[in-house]
């Protein structure tokens, strides 16, 4: 049997292969969220699905706020592309529940959470000198830390329901590894890589689904 251990590592391949788990934001928890808002300073876990649905309703309302006329068009479009797939990675017959995504379409999902957080890290990187704004550049930054978090609770559950379910070792020691590349992404500079970090993240989940078959 392979496992994953509470303190983040994982059992049976070459002895222990380390996976980090630790605090991958600074948050109090990888899925929690800024209640009501990103001007908010209450911290509460909401389950996955839900934790990314509160970012398209935050992102909804930057684009219902008063236009900044120092913010261009088109990063307003960019926000509208990421509040689109945002949506799109949230449909119903990709998930199982609200904390794990099916095998057969759960990847679209993680290219929607792809698609968002280029578009969000566009919008505040376009034309930096024309955001004045700290408070949209902030609540920006934070939708993406926010997905990537998200991405990141759902690889890592991906995995260790493979690892219960007797998933094959070299397979799962794959998708520990682009696991352990996305977390090193984002917390190297999470706006940077954000892509990257996704990508990574999308990869361990489909090692973990290979790992099944």
């Amino acid at each position: 049997m392979f496992g994953l251990r509470n303190d983040g590592t994982v059992s049976r391949f070459n002895g222990v292969l380390p996976l980090r788990v630790d605090n991958l934001l600074g948050l109090t928890n990888v899925r929690a969220v800024r209640a009501g808002s990103f001007y908010g300073t209450a911290l509460v876990v909401l389950p996955t699905r839900q934790t990314i649905s509160g970012v398209a309703t935050d992102v909804s309302d930057l684009l219902a706020a008063p236009i900044d006329p120092a913010l261009p068009k088109k990063d307003r479009k960019e926000l509208e592309k990421a509040l689109e797939a945002i949506v799109d990675s949230l449909t119903a017959d990709q998930w199982l529940g609200d904390e794990a995504l099916t095998a057969a379409k759960g990847e679209k999902t993680f290219e929607g959470l792809e698609k968002a957080v280029d578009s969000l890290t566009k919008s505040i990187t376009n034309k930096p000198e024309l955001v004045d704004d700290a408070a949209f550049v902030s609540s920006v930054e934070e939708a993406v830390l926010t997905l990537l978090s998200a991405a990141s609770t759902l690889a890592r559950t991906a995995l260790e329901a493979a690892a219960t379910g007797g998933g094959d070792v070299h397979k799962l020691s794959e998708g520990v590894q682009a696991y352990q590349a996305g977390e090193a992404l984002a917390t190297s500079d999470g706006k940077k890589n954000a892509s990257k970090a996704m990508d990574e993240y999308e990869k361990a989940w489909k090692k973990a689904q290979q790992s099944l078959k």
